[in-house]
């Protein structure tokens, strides 16, 4: 699963739900604080957003505003996110540390071995 694969997608998803959790009184500032980006970057992504017509500007208080294709971008990431986490943790609850190993020599069950490694394989 390809999940914000374009270089500074996850941030403007970022950006996009952080507007839509604090508008309309929300600050380039308050963005950066919120992500540990700079104010600059919020900036610079913010332009793209308003270009694409994910975000329009507000004039007085109301800087920034999310509009209905921002609302189903959000959307859309969120779910691929949880997809992909979702995933993620399967992988992680059925994954095995175990490393087979190639006997040697005849072996008995329950018998002590040592391993060793000889040219990429592992031996019992």
């Amino acid at each position: 699963m390809k999940v914000f694969k374009k270089k500074g997608e996850l941030t403007k998803f970022q950006i996009l739900a952080e507007i839509a959790k604090g508008q309309p009184h929300l600050r380039q500032k308050d963005i950066a604080d919120e992500l540990g980006i700079t104010v600059q970057a919020v900036s610079e992504n913010l332009k793209t957003l308003v270009d694409e017509g994910w975000v329009e500007t507000g004039s007085g208080q109301a800087r920034y505003k999310i509009t209905k294709r921002g609302i189903e971008k959000v959307k859309t990431g969120a779910n691929d996110l949880r997809k992909y986490a979702d995933q993620v943790i399967d992988t992680m609850n059925t994954y095995k540390s175990v490393w087979p190993a190639i006997a040697g020599e005849d072996l008995n069950e329950g018998e002590a071995v040592w391993l060793k490694m000889e040219e990429g394989t592992l031996y019992a």
